[in-house]
This record gives C-alpha cells, structure tokens and sequence, in this order.
C-alpha cells in the first residue's frame, strides 16, 4: 500500500473528522487513515490502483467532499494554492462579519432597547409598532442568516446524513430562537395572543448574537490557524521562484519549475540557491541558517555541494544542479513537516472516540433540559433557553483542535532549530523515553580520524623541513590516515620548503617510506614499517604508544634516517558538546547507553571520556545484533537509537525512535522517525524536551477542552440554579464556545517561541567550530587523496568518445531528455546532444556496455540506429565522427512460461538449469508456488524458440502448459 493525501471539503468540528475517518475505515478496503481537521487533509494507504471514485462516495455519503491533490504540481505552487485558499477563506469571514455587526447593532437596539431605557422611535410604538418592531428585527436578521447560510446547510446536512456536527448544534441552536419568535408572531397576526406579549416571546436578537459570536470565534480561530503554518510557508519561502541558467551558452532567466537536473545554474550575491547542486566554478559564502541554524557564513568552492534555499551572501559560483523540484533536501524537509503535522499522535485517541458520539448526546441533553424545566413549571421562554444554551456552549472544535494544533506548531518549530518529526507518534514517545542508545562513529564521535597528539623529539633538527617532508610522504599514501597527517603536519609549516620524494615505497599493512631531499630517510607507519626502515623503538617509546593502543587509539611512528623521532596518537575523537549531552540526558533520568562495532578498548575509553557507564557500552557490536540489542531493551520502556542511519539502519527501525543524526544530504532518507539536521549530539536533548514541551502542551489543550465542556453544559442546562442562581443565556454560551477553540489554539501558538532548555556554554559552541573546521580540513584532504587516487586508476582504465545516433528526437525537449538520460549513467560526462545530425556524443570507460544506454533512450520512445567509437583524445566531430562502428546490442524478450509438476527446489534447480541451457535465454526466475518460469531472451521469441524452450522444459519431465509474452 501507498500513503496519498486528499483535501476533504466540509469539515467544521472534531465530529466531522471523527464521521469522515469511520466512513474511510468501514469501506473495509483500504489502510491505516488519519483526518487532521487544522489542514483539512486525509491521509490514508490505499492498496496499488485502488479506486478513487470509491473513497471519494463514500466521503461524499457521509456528507462531506473529497479533492484530490495533484503529485505533479511543484510543492511550492501546491502551497501557494493552500495559503490563497487559506487566505479568501478569512477575507470571506471577514466580510461577513463586518455585515453581521452592521445588523446586529440595530437588532439588539431594537429588541433590547427598551430594557435598557433606549428611546424607539415613534414607529415602533404602541400594539401595531410591537408588530412592525417585530418584522424590522426580521428584516435585519436576514443579512445575517444569508451571510451564515453554510452553516445551516451543514448543520441540517449532517443532522439528514445521521451525523450531526458542530454546525448543527448552532444551526439548531439559532432555529429554535427564529422558529419560536416566528411562532410569536404568527399568534399575534391570528388574534390569538394580543401584541404585547412579542415584547418577551423574541428570539431573533439571540439567534442573531449567536450567529455572528460563534463566527467571530471561528474567525479569530482561523485566523490563529494560519499562524500555525508559518514554520511551513518560511521554509516554502525559501525556494526562490526563478532561477538564471546558462544553456549552450545562452543565459536564461526561468521559473523554477522548469529547472532541470544538470543545468547550470548562475549564483551572485543576494540570490537563494534554488536547488540542490554542485559548485563547478567560482567561490561564495552562503547563509544555511534558516535551514540547518548554523549562524556562521559557510564558504563554498569548487567541487562542493549546495543547498536549495541557502542564501549567498557574496561571491560568483557556477553550479550544476543535481536534485531539483520535490527531490530537493529542503523540499523533503518541507514534506517532513508537512506530514507530521498532518498525523495524530496517539495521544489524540480519546479525543476522537469522544467527538464521535459528543454531538448526538449534547443534542440530547439539550431537548432534555428544555423538557424537564418546562415541565418543572418553568416559563417556556426559560426553558427553550436553556436548551439553546446548551446547544450553543458544546463545542468539540476545541477536542479536534487541540492535538493538531500543538503538533504543527511543535514539529515547524523544531524544523526552524534542525529537527525533523517525520511522524506524530515519534513525537509523543520521545517525550516518553526511558533509554537513549548512542552509535559511537559518527555520532558521538566525528567519524574522522584525526591527530590529537604528537610526541616527537625534534631537537637540533629542522622540525619546518621534517613537517613539510612527512606531509609530502603521506600525501603519496591512500592509507585513510594519510589524509589526517597531512592535515597534523601542513598545520605546523611555518614557511615553504621545497622538497623531492626519491624510492618511495608503500606497504600495505605497514605504511610508507622514502628518500625525501634534503631531510634523508623518512619512515612512516607501525613498528614492522620501522623495522623494515631499520628504526628501534626506544622501550619508553613503545610503552607509552602501547598504552595509547589499549586506550583504543592508533599509533603511528616516525623514523627519520633510521632514528625514531617518536610517535603520533590518532583517534576518532569525541564531538565538543557529547560529554555534556550525555550528562543532561542521565540528569534528566534517562539511561544513556553506547553501541558500536568497534573494539572493547576504543568503546570503553570514550564512553570513560564522555561520562557513560561501563555496564552501558556494548562493544565489538554488528549491525543485525545493534537490532536484537535494541529489542532486548524495549520491555525495559520506550527506547530511543541515535545513529548515523547508514549501517544502523536495522537499529533505527527496531527502535520506538529512530533519530539520525548529521543527516543534511539525505534527510528524508533511511528509516529514522527524527532527522537531525547538524550532527550535534546535544541536538538529541533539545528534541527530547521540545517533545516534551509539544506533549504538555497537548495535555493542556485536551484538559481545557475537556473541562470546558464537563463545567459549561451541567451550568447552561441550569443545573445550579436552583441553589446559586447560575444561568447562561444563549448569547453568552455561543461568546464561551467561540472563546474555548480560540484559547485553545493560542495556546498551541506558544510553541512558536519554545527554547529547549539545554544550551551549550560559549566555550563548547566555539570548540564545536574549531573541530568542525578541523575536521573539515581533514576530510577535504583525504577526499583530495581519494581523488587523486581515483584518478591514477582511472588513468589505467581507458576512456572513449561515444555517439549514439538517436532517430525521433524533434526539438529542444527531446535534446533534453535524452541528456538527462544520459547524465543519470555513472562514468558517463561531458554529454553533447543535438538535432543536426541526431547525435548524443560523450565520454565513457572504453570497454562499456551500451545495452543498458540504448534500452534507457528508447524507453523515452526514441530509436538507437547507429553507435560509434573514438579514442578520447581525438578530435571529433559530431557530424563526422571516425569512430569504428559498433554492433547495435540484442534486444532482449521477456516471457512467463507456464508449467506443472514441480514438487520441491530441486525441481527448480533443474528447470532452471535446463532453460538456461537453451541458446539465446540470459536469465530466468522459477517460481514453486505459482510453477512458473519468467525468461529474459536475446532477441525475439518466434516458434523456433518456443519449440526449443519446450524441449528443456520435457526434457527435465516437467509438463508444458503455454508461454505468454
């Protein structure tokens, strides 16, 4: 099944939302659902071409409307669409308000005036003026039922469909106060009661004060609605609408929309990036701190990658875009947002069982209230007031709102601080966890080896020299901590020295050595490399690495003309804020705990560092056992895995909470349920007590909601009264329930400005920079190295100038396509396509398979005809390409043969075995249960091949029954 959103039309109450998700759930066919009544939206797993004219009968049967929304229009434009909705929707209210009030004041006037000693004038007066007094109030009631209308035709629609909602108890509610004064007056044109008794049989002034007072409610509430979006529309926002691309030399401004993956776009000073890419050329400084809270500019070159939505601050940059559209990283963290507000924590559960029945049980108890003071002797006009009252006070909005509110405005405030909800009820069981379990590599450590200490005896010597040798040594050397001693030791050069590597030798295993002019023999590695140099290893020097080694780290020696200078202490080493992480989550109560693949040794000594206990670290540790690990400790209480979400992917899963740390370039990927954006172990505290914080505030909004409701109904029926005198009239229920769903919802807004309460001191925030520079440096060198390597293999493996002659390509759209196809092939670059002659030139490994780019070109319905090959260096021509002329790859079949007999896998072993057998079939997958045998063939299948398919099939005494393809 696949999860699909739908807008759903109609829905005004949490009794709406209850009635759309049981009409969902009793078509029996269909997956988990939840209706969020904030976004009006359903999202529910749908089986694959389930019928949507199906789902969309049984939402309209349950008197409510189903739209669906489109997957191909671009996120940014989607959202636009929702805030102009959102938008006209109060402009609308607005207006009607505006109407209501003008009305309102003349009709409580003229109904109220003379109670309040107001003057009438002369028309009104006497038994002919009560009437006439009677038909201008109905005359200024009129505007207001035409501006209100839905409401009724909601209110008496649900009440038809046996499902009513919070609009029918208004409408209700208002009905009764116009039905009774109409009554009113019809007794006095018939003579049956004389005029002066309309002076307290009225109603229409109440029916008009709860119409404008619950739509102001429902005003300010809407109102209050939209600022819970705004974590959603700033992070919409930053998505620039156009972006300026160079195509073919020809510089283009274009909607955003039509970016295409490998354009080159054109990045200047004040523009937003407006998709994820690379640098090709330039250097600029870019601001990420809307989208990853990082403050400080970040400095982007050559090679680098980018971030839709940051914004440059200075500096020119060429850039290929690389993931564009809804692919980006910040269109996914918009998704993530997005959906998590859309879901319902559980938390909500007893909410929704409540507002399913709370409806029909308030109208209940509102003809009950009227019943029995009207039969305890109560004047009628008391009576049916109190019954409207009771109507018009009950209001489950404030049920439906409350848990969606407090998660939209959670889960937009977390994302502005870099933490990713992709789930509801990830939210609400990390305010639950008892156990937090830590992966070491990568999360709480850097992930990156680097040198935290060198202990070398450099007396007498040239220590400039001796540092710019052992970085020139090392920078030859594709072990992986080649690229931190290069880091260590350009670090420590305080001016150039040139240098010449002479017999250089790297032993796998060992390390590296060679003759470096004019420092002498350089050694650099274990102590067999120092061995194989000649070097002794003083005993304190040995002992002191050794010690070093128990500790978990790695030891390098260096020896210089077989003298050992001493020795360097690598490590991957602990994050600058992790120590005191882990001291706030045991603070807080929780079990921190650590699990890693790596040796006890290591585990033991940063667990030592970081403050966790011995009996907590698990060490020596697989990825499928960090999952058994996790399950083993869920009986214990909710368990929380914080990981990288590569190799501990199991773990993630297995866990309550799954949170991936350092996440950036693949946030919505992986099975994490929390993406943290920066890889900040201090980051899992903050989203624990923001959890927390949205969790509380939930429980608050639910026990007003609750106690609203448990307090208001028993004092509008007039259950007090007796003893206190306590009575609400209808006017000041429906001002009551107006006031519950909008303190509700402003209640959810405090989120807004929720700062988790741990923070790092100013001398940890400035250590986590200089690592992360530091680190940063070392990466940037070891990648240079992995370049550089790369390279020298890819020198040994030739590379060829390829054309492809593509029949059927027609305009630039076409060109398009078939680049995009071909850039998407790993080892394919420089792709040139054009239409004069029909041509897709690039490079690629001489020896590659061209099966797979001529089955991908015509599967966009264009016609491979011609490949030819060069050598790289040559200079080719696109319309004379003097490349030799290749064979066009077979075109391959794909077929289901039928068959019976088959008992057990050995008789799959041997029809396997027997139709491979046969010239011409590539591959095959024979299935037990369904006996059957799907074949791929080179070329096509005609008779011939049938019969021999048909011979291998008997020929292993199997029964030939037919062959669809």
């Amino acid at each position: 099944m696949t999860e699909q959103r739908f807008h759903v039309t109609g829905m005004s109450c949490a009794a709406c939302s209850a009635r759309v998700e049981r009409a969902v759930r009793d078509l029996g066919d269909t997956g988990p659902c939840a209706v969020n009544l904030l976004q009006h939206s359903l999202n529910v797993d749908l089986p694959e071409g389930y019928d949507i004219e199906r789902l969309k009968n049984a939402i309209e049967a349950a008197g409510y409307g189903l739209k669906t929304e489109n997957a191909d229009t671009p996120r940014r434009v989607r959202q636009q669409d929702r805030d102009r909705l959102i938008n006209e929707d109060l402009a609308a209210r607005q207006q009607s308000l505006w109407i209501s009030f003008a009305c309102l004041l003349p009709l409580m006037w003229i109904a109220m005036g003379p109670m309040m000693g107001l003057p009438l004038p002369l028309l009104f007066s006497g038994e002919d003026g009560l009437l006439l007094a009677a038909w201008a109030q109905v005359l200024l009631l009129l505007p207001i039922l035409w501006c209100f209308k839905g409401v009724f035709a909601n209110g008496f629609k649900t009440l038809y469909h046996g499902a009513p909602t919070m609009d029918a108890l208004v409408a209700l509610g208002a009905g009764a106060s116009i039905l009774s004064g109409l009554i009113a007056m019809g007794s006095v044109m018939l003579e049956a009661v004389p005029a002066h008794t309309l002076a307290h049989s009225l109603y229409f002034e109440g029916a008009g004060m709860i119409l404008t007072l619950v739509s102001l409610g429902k005003f300010f509430e809407a109102r209050a609605k939209k600022s819970t979006t705004e974590a959603v529309d700033a992070l919409t926002a930053l998505s620039p609408e156009t972006a300026t691309v160079d195509r073919n030399g020809l510089v283009l401004s274009i909607p955003l929309e039509a970016l295409q993956s490998g354009d080159t776009v054109l990045l200047k000073a004040g523009d937003r990036v407006p998709s994820d890419g690379v640098a090709l050329e330039g250097t600029v400084h870019v601001d990420e701190s809307l989208l990853t809270g990082e403050s400080r500019p970040v400095k982007r070159m050559t090679g680098d990658t980018l971030t839709g939505g940051t914004l440059v601050l200075n500096g020119h940059l060429r850039m290929r875009a690389t993931r564009v559209g809804d692919d980006t990283v910040l269109a996914r963290i918009v998704d993530m947002v997005d959906r998590a507000g859309a879901q319902k924590a559980p938390v909500a559960r007893l909410a929704d069982r409540v507002s399913g029945f709370f409806v029909p049980v308030v109208i209940a108890i509102a003809l009950l209230t009227t019943l029995l003071w009207w039969l305890s002797g109560a004047d009628i006009r008391f009576a049916v007031g109190a019954g409207i009252a009771v109507l018009v006070i009950s209001c489950p909005c404030a049920l439906g709102l409350a848990t969606p509110t407090a998660i939209m405005v959670g889960t937009g405030r977390a994302a502005r601080l870099g933490l990713l909800f992709k789930s509801a009820p990830a939210l609400e069981q990390l305010a639950n966890a008892k156990t937090v379990v830590f992966d070491k590599t990568g999360t709480l450590t850097w992930g990156v080896p680097v040198v935290e200490a060198a202990h070398l005896n450099l007396d007498g010597k040239d220590a400039n020299a001796i540092m710019v040798a052992i970085a020139q040594l090392e920078s030859h050397s594709s072990h992986p901590l080649a690229g931190a001693i290069v880091a260590w030791a350009q670090g420590l050069v305080t001016n150039d020295v040139v240098v010449r590597l002479t017999d250089y030798e790297d032993v796998d295993g060992e390390g590296v050595r060679a003759h470096v002019s004019p420092v002498g023999k350089l050694a650099i590695g274990n102590v067999h490399m120092m061995k194989r140099a000649g070097a002794t290893i003083p005993l304190t020097v040995l002992e002191t690495a050794q010690r070093a080694q128990a500790e978990g780290a790695g030891v390098v020696y260096v020896s210089l003309n077989q003298e050992v200078l001493g020795w360097c202490r690598l490590a991957d080493t602990p994050r600058a804020g992790a120590k005191e992480a882990v001291e706030a989550l045991k603070a807080a109560g929780l079990r921190v705990m650590m699990v890693t693949g790596d040796n006890v040794n290591t585990a033991q000594a940063l667990a030592k560092r970081l403050g966790i206990d011995k009996a907590d670290v698990l060490a020596g540790v697989k990825p499928e056992q960090k999952a058994k690990t996790i399950e083993s400790l869920k009986p214990s209480g909710l368990t929380v895995m914080v990981g990288d979400g590569v190799n501990d992917a199991p773990a993630l899963a297995t866990a309550d909470v799954g949170m991936a740390v350092g996440g950036g370039t693949d946030v919505a990927a992986g099975t994490a349920d929390v993406v943290l954006l920066y890889a900040d172990p201090a980051d899992v505290v903050r989203a624990i007590q923001l959890a927390q914080a949205t969790m509380r505030n939930i429980r608050q909004n639910l026990g007003w909601a609750f106690l609203y409701n448990l307090i208001g109904i028993p004092v509008a029926a007039g259950v007090f009264y007796p003893w206190t005198g306590w009575m609400l009239s209808p006017m000041i229920a429906a001002a009551a329930m107006s006031l519950s769903s909008v303190s509700v919802v402003s209640n959810a807004l405090r989120l807004r400005g929720m700062t988790p309460r741990f923070t790092l001191g100013s001398d940890v925030v400035a250590r986590q920079h200089e690592e992360a520079a530091h680190v940063e440096v070392v990466r940037q060198r070891q990648a240079a190295l992995k370049a550089k390597f790369e390279a020298a293999t890819e020198a040994l493996q030739p590379r060829a100038r390829f054309s492809l002659r593509v029949d059927g390509m027609m305009c630039g759209h076409c060109t398009g396509t078939v680049t995009k196809v071909m850039t998407s092939f790993e080892g394919v670059d420089d792709v040139e396509v054009s239409l004069e002659p029909l041509r897709a030139t690039f490079t690629a490994p001489f020896d590659s398979n061209t099966a797979p780019w001529v089955e991908a070109i015509e599967a966009k319905l264009f016609k491979v005809t011609g490949i030819y090959r060069a050598d790289v260096k040559a200079d080719v021509s696109t319309e004379d390409f003097p490349g030799d002329s290749l064979p066009l790859p077979t075109p391959v079949s794909e077929a289901l043969i039928e068959v019976s007999g088959m008992n057990c896998q050995h008789c799959v072993k041997a029809l396997t075995k027997a139709l491979l057998s046969v010239e011409g079939v590539r591959d095959t997958a024979v299935d037990l249960e369904t006996q059957t045998a799907a074949i791929q063939i080179e070329g096509d299948i005609d008779e011939a091949m049938e019969a021999k398919l048909k011979a291998a099939v008997e020929g292993v005494h199997f029964a030939w029954l037919a062959i669809r393809h």
